[in-house]
């Protein structure tokens, strides 16, 4: 029999691959009330998952996690360079797991050491994510509460956002063309949590068109909300990321901010200065920890499409761009409609740029995206008017 009995609840632990060492090493160095709390097989090798008792500052409530891979000796390790379990375990992933990649932290802790890992850093989770009635905004809050973070989501539908609400979501009501809507969600999110790690600007829309076609005040709209109410947003949380020592900020931006299409001139040009906007921000934040990313989709089964043909047939559906538009209206349908991914490949791409350490500047998805991008790039801009044209023919 291995360990010695616990408190109700508590039981034996069975020795797998490895467990043995880690047993022997754990009653030397950490004691063994640890490895009494709980059941399974203890091992250091990969599908060895018992859930660990977690710590606990006094007063709060114990936070579980999971031992994989090498996390059994990260634990007694852990012990025997005199480091605080809690810097360990505030270190877990988005999913709550610890394993080999954490040695570094006890090398790195117990020598003195200041090289610094290749290990995700540890990353607080209150997110406000922006048009999340719907589509990518819908997906991405849908996936952080099933990782762990705690979401505010905004939008001007609340009522969308129900199923969220049942997930564990907070649920603002927010228009972010509207100062009072747009300070006031921040103003709740600081009230409610104290700092606001994370901000995720969803809100967008295309109102497609000719653009000789689609009114001045309709293109200032999307501008409103494609850029400078999602600009305005980040004003207001920036001096409190930069307060709190780091934050994250990611910016949905599109493909049609890297390549232009006709009848979609307004929406491509919020987009090619939401990504001008965006490089600017990154190198003007990162002296403050505050990383910035761009996500660029590429076609995406969410309502975006058909709200871009209403108003795609709603300006130029009749007139001389008449035939154009039927053209383009057959080929978004078949692109959008048959071939393309769901919102949750852009969920998990979010959730990446959320939790990396060094995250990227830009993040096109799926592969056709960055297959689009890569053309805009080696082809000269007369063969690529060819080739757009003659699709646009077919």
């Amino acid at each position: 029999m291995l360990g010695r009995a616990g408190g109700p609840g508590q039981q034996f632990a069975e020795p797998g691959p490895g467990g043995l060492a880690v047993l022997l090493l754990g009653a030397v160095f950490a004691g063994d009330d640890e490895y009494v709390a709980f059941g399974g097989e203890l091992g250091a090798g990969q599908g060895f998952k018992p859930l660990l008792r977690g710590v606990r500052e006094p007063g709060q409530a114990r936070k579980k996690t999971q031992l994989h891979g090498g996390g059994h000796l990260v634990h007694v390790l852990a012990a025997v360079a005199a480091a605080p379990y809690e810097f360990f375990f505030e270190r877990a992933g988005a999913d709550g797991k610890i394993g080999f990649g954490h040695l570094f932290y006890i090398i790195k802790k117990s020598c003195g050491l200041r090289v610094k890992f290749p290990i995700k850093e540890y990353m607080a989770n209150i997110v406000l994510i922006t048009g999340a009635s719907a589509g990518i905004g819908y997906a991405t809050a849908e996936l952080l509460l099933k990782n762990g973070f705690r979401v505010y989501a905004g939008a001007r539908r609340v009522e969308k956002m129900r199923g969220l609400e049942a997930l564990g979501a907070k649920l603002l009501r927010l228009d972010v063309t509207e100062e009072a809507s747009v300070a006031g969600a921040v103003a709740a999110v600081l009230a409610a949590e104290g700092r606001l790690d994370a901000l995720v600007n969803n809100a967008g829309y295309g109102a497609h068109g000719a653009v000789e076609d689609v009114p001045v005040e309709e293109a200032r709209r999307q501008f409103e909300v494609n850029l400078f109410g999602l600009a305005r947003l980040t004003q207001l949380v920036l001096p409190h990321m930069r307060a709190q020592g780091g934050g994250r900020i990611i910016n949905i931006s599109s493909i049609a901010g890297r390549i232009s299409m006709p009848t979609g001139g307004w929406y491509h040009a919020s987009k090619y200065a939401l990504e001008a906007y965006s490089d600017a921000l990154r190198l003007e934040t990162a002296q403050f920890g505050i990383k910035v990313a761009l996500i660029e989709p590429g076609p995406i089964k969410t309502e975006w499409d058909a709200t871009a043909l209403v108003n795609l047939n709603k300006y130029s559906g009749a007139g001389v761009y008449g035939p154009m538009v039927r053209r383009l209206t057959e080929k978004f349908r078949a692109g959008y409609r048959s071939g393309a991914p769901g919102p949750e490949v852009v969920a998990r791409v979010i959730l990446k740029a959320l939790t990396s350490s060094r995250p990227a500047a830009r993040y096109p998805v799926p592969f056709k995206a960055s297959f689009i991008i890569f053309l805009k790039w080696v082809l000269p801009d007369r063969v690529l008017d060819w080739a757009l044209r003659r699709s646009l023919e077919g």
